[in-house]
């Protein structure tokens, strides 16, 4: 495995897609940081964003993240079940290895240090990472939550942030830290009486004398009574453990579980120990894994085509667009980069330089409209299903594949120039990233267009078709300009 660490930061934003989007986005910007996995919850108002990276890069892709969140978030105004003291809530490093936490604590206090000065944010540094015994624990620190905490900053010693100013602005405050791994877990039960949850959480979770390691609360979200959980040592209790006890209290109030939810990723040792206990094979190991054997011969994937190919409502079309637009700009970074390498193109180097960058930037934001898109719409199908008005998501399911096509127009302006100033022995590739992206351009057009319907404010409506024509006319001359070249 390669010398990276994992970071799960969790923003006070669950329904604006678009500052989603731009949260995903910082992420994507910065070299060797893959993002892994977006959850996002409307009644939580809360979204999770998963992502790796070396460990002297991470702290960038956060700090970028968490510049974006205190920029567009407002506490003042922000509503949600979850608790929160901040835009960027809660920002732990969590060690894929052991030994790496010291890695992940000298992280977390570097980026804590960051961002108070930087951003004038008060930091609470919070598990492994905390300087003071009494925060290792988050929901002490979110005692309050924001409200209480922006009265008491300023007076209250033991509320001193660690970094950054005694002041408590719109963006609210940050609990940057460092902890193992933990498994995040919703149940939802067949009823809509919070005080079901509440009784139920207060039994199973471990300050209550229930479950060792395990935070509970009780909600309600989506019209259901929720237990909303931290499993923070699957080791010593289960995620069986867990369903088992809750089903016992539940039948206590003759009750039922409807559904639960993960929220974000768990380890695969945490399914394995599982199954261990449960189906009682205590030699279960990687070995038994068909997926892990294919894939120690076959080599890894990122598994964005079994995630298309399943019967879900996303990623859909416009995410397959936006991963084919990755790959053209992709291609066109090769060949900018490959010709800015021969002597016979020196002349060009600076100038193929800056295409690559282009082209590096370009790809960026195509695969972070992958994943923005399969939120958007997830959010959509989720608020058409509830009362509340879902104009606003409807907005962002015709504002996403106008934004693809538009990046599919750049990507044809970078073929073009690709294919004038780039290494001629190489020409194909522009060629074939050229034809890649007039596809993206054709299907997010396509996109679009069905999804126009959906808005019904007529003005909305005419903007979003100027807009389009617009771009089919700029693309449609961009790849004429590009067929004139491949055929001199």
């Amino acid at each position: 495995m390669p010398e990276v660490i994992e970071c799960v930061a969790n923003f006070s934003e669950g329904r604006d897609a678009n500052t989603i989007a731009a949260l995903q986005a910082a992420i994507h910007s910065v070299d060797s940081a893959h993002l892994l996995d977006t959850h996002v919850d409307v009644d939580h108002n809360r979204c999770v964003l998963t992502f790796i990276a070396p460990p002297s890069v991470i702290k960038e892709a956060a700090f970028r993240a968490i510049a974006i969140a205190c920029e567009r978030i407002d506490m003042r105004q922000h509503h949600g079940v979850h608790p929160r003291i901040g835009a960027a809530d809660v920002i732990p490093f969590v060690p894929l290895t052991p030994e790496q936490m010291p890695i992940c604590v000298a992280t977390a206090h570097e980026l804590a240090e960051r961002v108070g000065n930087e951003l004038s944010i008060p930091v609470y540094c919070y598990g492994e990472a905390a300087f003071r015994s009494e925060r290792r624990r988050l929901e002490r620190i979110r005692r309050g939550q924001y409200e209480a905490l922006r009265e008491s900053i300023a007076s209250d010693l033991t509320r001193a942030p660690d970094f950054g100013p005694a002041i408590l602005g719109p963006a609210g405050a940050s609990a940057i830290g460092a902890r193992g791994p933990l498994i995040a877990f919703n149940v939802y039960m067949a009823s809509t009486d919070i005080s079901i949850a509440r009784s139920i959480a207060s039994q199973i979770r471990e300050s209550s004398g229930g479950l060792q390691q395990v935070k509970a609360l009780g909600l309600l979200v989506g019209g259901r009574a929720q237990i909303s959980m931290n499993l923070t040592d699957y080791r010593q209790t289960s995620l069986t453990t867990v369903i088992v006890a809750i089903e016992r209290e539940a039948a206590r109030a003759n009750m039922t579980i409807d559904h639960s939810e993960l929220i974000g990723l768990l380890p695969r040792a945490a399914l394995l120990d599982d199954a261990r206990r449960t189906w009682h094979l205590p030699q279960l190991d990687d070995r038994h894994i068909l997926e892990e054997r294919v894939e120690a011969i076959m080599g890894n994937r990122d598994g964005f085509l079994e995630r298309l190919a399943a019967p879900t409502v996303s990623p859909a079309g416009v995410s397959a667009a936006a991963q084919t637009g990755a790959l053209a700009a992709a291609l066109l970074q090769k060949l900018a980069v490959g010709t800015a390498r021969l002597r016979r193109y020196a002349e060009r180097k600076e100038e193929m330089q800056k295409l690559a960058v282009a082209a590096r930037a370009l790809q960026s934001q195509f695969t972070a409209l992958v994943e923005s898109d399969a939120c958007i719409v997830r959010a959509f199908h989720q608020a058409q299903k509830s009362d509340q008005d879902w104009q606003t998501e409807a907005l962002a399911m015709t504002d996403s594949p106008l934004r693809c096509a538009e990046l599919a127009g750049e990507a044809l302006v970078l073929a073009r120039r690709a294919a004038e100033r780039g290494n001629t022995n190489a020409r194909v590739d522009s060629v074939i990233a050229g034809e890649l992206a007039l596809a993206v351009s054709r299907s997010a057009a396509h996109a679009t267009r069905a999804n126009l319907p959906l808005l019904t404010d007529t003005t909305s409506r005419a903007e979003i078709q100027t807009k389009l024509e617009t771009h089919e006319a700029h693309a449609g001359k961009e790849y004429a300009a590009l067929s004139v070249l491949l055929d001199n």
